[in-house]
Protein backbone atom coordinates (compact mmCIF):
# COMPACT_ATOMS: atom_id res chain seq x y z
CA UNK A 1 0.00 0.00 0.00
CA UNK A 2 1.62 3.28 -1.25
CA UNK A 3 1.81 5.57 1.80
CA UNK A 4 1.05 9.08 -0.19
CA UNK A 5 -1.28 10.48 -2.28
CA UNK A 6 -1.60 12.73 -5.33
CA UNK A 7 -1.91 16.30 -4.55
CA UNK A 8 -0.36 15.57 -0.87
CA UNK A 9 2.03 17.76 0.44
CA UNK A 10 5.41 16.13 1.90
CA UNK A 11 8.63 16.97 2.93
CA UNK A 12 11.29 15.32 1.77
CA UNK A 13 14.84 14.71 3.78
CA UNK A 14 18.04 13.65 2.62
CA UNK A 15 21.76 13.37 3.92
CA UNK A 16 23.46 15.94 1.70
CA UNK A 17 27.07 15.86 3.07
CA UNK A 18 27.69 12.93 5.36
CA UNK A 19 29.35 14.84 7.44
CA UNK A 20 26.20 15.64 9.78
CA UNK A 21 24.25 17.88 7.47
CA UNK A 22 20.36 16.54 6.47
CA UNK A 23 18.55 19.12 4.47
CA UNK A 24 14.23 19.19 3.31
CA UNK A 25 12.33 20.26 0.84
CA UNK A 26 8.79 20.93 0.57
CA UNK A 27 7.41 19.07 -2.32
CA UNK A 28 4.25 18.03 -3.42
CA UNK A 29 2.97 14.59 -4.95
CA UNK A 30 2.32 15.10 -8.62
CA UNK A 31 1.82 11.29 -9.54
CA UNK A 32 1.92 8.35 -6.90
CA UNK A 33 1.44 4.58 -8.31
CA UNK A 34 3.05 1.67 -6.55
CA UNK A 35 6.92 1.66 -7.19
CA UNK A 36 7.16 5.23 -7.75
CA UNK A 37 5.74 8.69 -7.29
CA UNK A 38 6.89 12.06 -8.59
CA UNK A 39 7.44 15.31 -6.43
CA UNK A 40 7.31 19.09 -7.66
CA UNK A 41 8.57 21.70 -5.49
CA UNK A 42 6.14 22.94 -3.70
CA UNK A 43 7.04 26.42 -3.85
CA UNK A 44 7.71 26.90 -7.43
CA UNK A 45 6.05 24.03 -9.26
CA UNK A 46 9.24 22.69 -10.68
CA UNK A 47 9.43 18.71 -10.95
CA UNK A 48 12.17 17.20 -8.78
CA UNK A 49 12.30 14.11 -10.04
CA UNK A 50 10.27 11.11 -10.82
CA UNK A 51 11.63 8.24 -9.50
CA UNK A 52 11.05 8.50 -5.43
CA UNK A 53 9.65 5.60 -3.56
CA UNK A 54 6.14 5.43 -2.23
CA UNK A 55 6.76 5.01 1.30
CA UNK A 56 7.25 6.64 4.72
CA UNK A 57 10.90 7.34 5.05
CA UNK A 58 13.26 6.36 7.73
CA UNK A 59 16.47 6.55 9.47
CA UNK A 60 17.67 7.75 6.67
CA UNK A 61 15.92 10.16 5.42
CA UNK A 62 13.30 9.90 2.48
CA UNK A 63 9.06 11.12 1.64
CA UNK A 64 7.26 12.16 4.89
CA UNK A 65 3.88 13.72 5.43
CA UNK A 66 4.02 17.86 5.29
CA UNK A 67 5.72 18.95 8.18
CA UNK A 68 6.23 22.98 9.27
CA UNK A 69 10.19 24.29 8.50
CA UNK A 70 10.50 24.07 12.06
CA UNK A 71 9.32 20.07 12.26
CA UNK A 72 11.40 19.88 8.98
CA UNK A 73 14.54 20.81 11.16
CA UNK A 74 14.02 19.33 14.03
CA UNK A 75 13.68 15.61 12.00
CA UNK A 76 16.70 16.54 9.74
CA UNK A 77 18.75 17.17 13.05
CA UNK A 78 17.27 14.19 14.70
CA UNK A 79 18.32 11.57 11.73
CA UNK A 80 21.94 13.49 11.18
CA UNK A 81 22.39 12.83 15.11
CA UNK A 82 21.70 9.16 14.87
CA UNK A 83 23.29 8.68 11.69
CA UNK A 84 26.70 10.93 13.33
CA UNK A 85 26.93 8.34 16.21
CA UNK A 86 26.14 5.15 13.55
CA UNK A 87 28.86 6.88 11.78
CA UNK A 88 31.09 7.44 14.19
CA UNK A 89 31.07 4.31 15.32
CA UNK A 90 32.25 2.68 12.04
CA UNK A 91 34.82 4.53 11.21
CA UNK A 92 36.58 4.25 14.53
CA UNK A 93 36.23 0.28 14.21
CA UNK A 94 37.78 1.04 10.83
CA UNK A 95 40.58 3.45 11.50
CA UNK A 96 41.42 0.67 14.89
CA UNK A 97 41.92 -2.41 12.17
CA UNK A 98 45.26 -3.29 10.29
CA UNK A 99 43.45 -5.36 8.29
CA UNK A 100 44.04 -3.12 5.05
CA UNK A 101 46.80 -1.40 5.72
CA UNK A 102 48.04 1.56 7.49
CA UNK A 103 47.10 3.79 5.33
CA UNK A 104 43.96 2.64 5.42
CA UNK A 105 43.15 2.99 8.82
CA UNK A 106 45.12 6.48 8.32
CA UNK A 107 42.30 7.46 5.95
CA UNK A 108 39.61 6.36 7.74
CA UNK A 109 40.70 7.89 11.04
CA UNK A 110 40.93 11.10 8.88
CA UNK A 111 36.89 10.96 7.95
CA UNK A 112 36.14 10.45 11.15
CA UNK A 113 38.01 13.67 12.22
CA UNK A 114 35.93 15.12 8.94
CA UNK A 115 32.52 14.66 11.10
CA UNK A 116 30.65 17.46 11.56
CA UNK A 117 27.98 18.44 14.47
CA UNK A 118 24.57 17.40 13.31
CA UNK A 119 22.45 19.94 10.97
CA UNK A 120 19.29 20.22 9.81
CA UNK A 121 18.20 23.08 7.22
CA UNK A 122 16.10 23.98 4.16
CA UNK A 123 17.12 22.87 0.76
CA UNK A 124 17.36 26.30 -0.73
CA UNK A 125 19.82 27.90 1.98
CA UNK A 126 22.27 24.55 1.63
CA UNK A 127 25.80 25.66 0.50
CA UNK A 128 25.85 25.46 -2.92
CA UNK A 129 28.49 22.77 -3.50
CA UNK A 130 26.04 20.51 -1.94
CA UNK A 131 22.94 21.26 -3.40
CA UNK A 132 24.72 20.89 -7.41
CA UNK A 133 23.97 17.02 -6.41
CA UNK A 134 20.03 18.05 -5.91
CA UNK A 135 19.07 20.27 -8.40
Amino acid sequence: MKAFTKGQAVTYIVNFDENGLFVFRQAVVYSCGKKQMVLTDATTGEEIGRHFRPELGGKNGGTFPGMTDGQAIARCEELAAAYLVEQAAFLLRLSRTTEFGAAYAQHMAEKLGELGEARGMDYNKAPLYVCAQFR
